[in-house]
């Protein structure tokens, strides 16, 4: 059901053009999908769990950077993205289902999206932590050796968005049959390429986008912080398009219309969860059995402890043998990024002598509830005030985003972007300031959508930017010896940061798709070498990699979109 709803608003979606489906091209390059979903080099880890088989990218050979020495051989979301995309560019759905499978297992049983007091108090089961270890879980992260450590179970707002757009691509070799309907066990059942893109598209954007500015943030475990900076590498308008598939979700409160319920003694509740964060329901019970739906959530090792995902309806069925009496009661709370209670229901709900009657224990202002005639149907809604502000278009976040980077464009008269663009318009560090190994991302994500949605609005906005970056006052100057600097160049400064010693392929092959799509001649010619000839079994992860190295891994994946996107793999 959910492809189909998938299929049809793709149809009826306008805000974006179709893909333009072009011949692909051969290109010379010597590294190949193929390798490196080969476990023998060490890419990608399969195996099997319950009798299925999931497979995981691996980041670094040897270990990151870990207060607790739990980061053994880890793997991130963005890498778990890049597999998705990849296999989908390959035509592989045995692997990208094996993949999907890997991301489901570690959303559902650690996505957070609120985490604070060393306790998750907003579960995300279908948003991946940005990264787990070997065997899936998240740890004490350090960026560096001594530096101040966090629970790494949030997500990062670029994987979130590319694994959509992925199970959105998905979906659509599924309408058009070239693929088979997979289905997937999750926490809300067994589900469907669009099915599953539908609850991912809903936690992005609960989770991944300031409502306020209409702009993507980082992810979602960095608080108020992630609304002053912007990463342009995260830029992907092809996943915002997905994302603009659907239909933003219904927040009303009002009351539904009661379908019959018997016998009178049995009690029908829908709960509605209008909050943005999951709410938890610490006591939901009475004096007889209780069977709930898949939107109730079990707490383990609670009795009639749930928790209900945001912006989700929920229902439960109260029975008692009693034909003259029952109760029931729902205590239920939204906790507040310190882990306080910030909205309560609180009822008692009690049958005796013919008639039902609902009594108030304390609820708070947020909590509403209506109750059917004979009065055995109750609807329960908790609503945070600015819940309006979920009803935006996700072609306004891209419009937005892109305006910032634009924005820092001409405030310093540069085609460069940096690693992290600070609003505030203060420089923090090196790494930040940077177009290096984090913004390198931009030129590919749009540099395939350019080719695939020339009468885009956004596309002539695009073309501008991107041909600023491949400008003399971009990157057009710091090609030497067939390579960028290798640790990149100073966005503000405008100055080599390194040497041209050793090729750079995670920073030349973005740009050489940008220099083919857009027909950059000069630079086509001076980096093509170098990516071409990037041979990815000979830079294998291994377990002997420094600790905190994911140079391999990066590496090969960029240069394997780069291959994807001059073939125009993901052109529909």
């Amino acid at each position: 059901m959910g492809d189909c709803l998938i299929l049809l608003t793709v149809a009826l979606a306008n805000v974006f053009s179709e893909p333009n489906k072009e011949d692909t091209f051969s290109s010379p390059f010597m590294s190949s999908y193929e390798q490196w979903v080969d476990p023998s080099n060490h890419f990608v880890d399969f195996f099997t769990i319950d009798n299925e088989t999931q497979a995981r990218v691996i980041f670094i050979g040897s270990s990151a950077y870990s207060q607790d020495n739990q980061g053994m051989r880890p793997t991130v979301s963005e890498g778990m993205g890049y597999g998705l995309l990849l296999a989908y560019a390959n035509d592989d759905q045995v692997t990208f289902d094996k993949f999907l499978r890997y991301i489901l297992a570690t959303s559902n049983h650690y996505g957070c999206s609120a985490y604070g007091n060393n306790t998750c108090y907003a579960t995300a089961p279908f948003m991946m932590p940005w990264i787990v270890n070997a065997s899936g879980s998240p740890f004490l992260f350090q960026s560096s050796p001594g530096a101040q450590a966090y629970y790494s179970s949030g997500s990062a707002t670029d994987a979130d968005i590319q694994m959509a757009w992925g199970l959105y691509l998905a979906s659509l070799k599924t309408k058009n049959g070239s693929w088979k309907l997979s289905s997937f066990k999750t926490s809300k059942g067994v589900l469907g390429y669009g099915e599953i893109f539908q609850e991912m598209a809903l936690a992005i954007r609960l989770n991944d986008v300031d409502m306020k500015n209409l702009r993507y943030v980082p992810g979602n475990q960095w608080g108020a912080a992630g609304l002053e900076v912007l990463y342009p590498g995260y830029f992907t308008p092809q996943a915002f398009v997905a994302l603009d598939t659907l239909a933003p979700p219904d927040v009303s409160s009002n009351c539904p219309s009661f379908k019959p319920h018997d016998p009178l003694n049995s009690l029908y509740l829908i709960f509605k969860n209008n909050v943005y964060k999951t709410v938890s329901i610490d006591y939901l019970g009475g004096n007889g059995g209780i069977k709930v739906d898949s939107n109730f959530v079990p707490k383990s090792g609670v009795p009639n402890g749930y928790t209900v995902p945001a912006l989700a309806t929920a229902t439960a069925t109260f029975s008692s043998d009693n034909k003259y009496y029952a109760n029931a009661t729902i205590q239920a709370a939204y906790y507040d990024e310190k882990g306080n209670p910030a909205i309560k229901s609180n009822y008692y709900i009690e049958y005796n002598n013919g008639k039902w009657t609902v009594t108030d224990k304390g609820s708070s202002e947020g909590s509403t509830y209506c109750q059917s005639s004979p009065g055995n149907s109750v609807f329960v809604c908790m609503t945070i005030s600015d819940i309006g502000k979920v009803d935006y278009a996700f072609s306004d976040v891209a419009q937005n985003s892109l305006k910032a980077i634009e924005a820092f464009q001409t405030h310093y008269n540069t085609g460069l972007m940096p690693n992290v663009l600070h609003y505030d318009g203060m420089n923090y560090d090196q790494w930040s300031e940077s177009f290096a190994y984090d913004a390198c991302r931009f030129p590919l994500w749009v540099s395939d959508f350019i080719q695939n949605y020339p009468t885009n609005p956004l596309t002539s906005l695009l073309n501008t930017t991107l041909s600023n970056l491949l400008s003399s006052k971009g990157v057009a100057p710091f090609v030497k010896q067939g390579t960028l600097p290798s640790g990149g160049i100073d966005a503000i400064k405008q100055t080599a940061v390194g040497s041209w010693n050793s090729l750079s392929p995670p920073l030349n092959a973005p740009i050489l798709a940008a220099a083919d799509i857009t027909k950059s001649k000069a630079l086509y010619n001076a980096l093509s070498g170098g990516v071409f000839q990037y041979d990815i079994t000979k830079n294998q992860p291994s377990a002997t990699d420094p600790e905190g190295d994911s140079s391999p891994y990066f590496n090969a994946v960029m240069v394997l979109l780069t291959r994807a996107i001059m073939e125009n793999k993901f052109g529909g």
